[in-house]
């Protein structure tokens, strides 16, 4: 998990420096984090819509110009959430396999 929330916050800083806004690691967990305890959702898709709300304020809130901050959760939604996308559905059917799940029978 601790890898998972560390590739998760390098997206958001990936997303910010897209826009040539290098933001001080420190400030850059606070916002991330406060944004993560103010949707009081963790869960990767279980907060993605109110996350994605409030992320950009929390991370304006401690430093990041206000457009920055939105275009750079912008750029981190398609990092965290949708670049992977092609790659788990190829491996689907594998893990359904290795699941013993077929859909197909049920």
């Amino acid at each position: 998990m601790a890898l998972f929330w560390a590739a998760d916050a390098f997206a958001v800083w990936a997303g910010l420096a897209t826009f040539g806004f290098q933001m001080n690691p420190a400030a850059l967990f606070v916002g991330y984090a406060t944004g993560m305890v103010f949707t009081r959702r963790t869960g990767p898709l279980a907060g993605a819509g109110v996350l994605t709300l409030v992320l950009p304020l929390t991370i304006w809130a401690s430093g990041a110009p206000f457009a920055t901050a939105i275009a750079g959760v912008f750029v981190y939604r398609v990092l965290a959430l949708w670049l992977p996308l092609p790659g788990s559905l190829a491996a689907l059917p594998d893990l359904r396999e290795m699941g013993g799940d077929d859909p197909a029978s049920s």
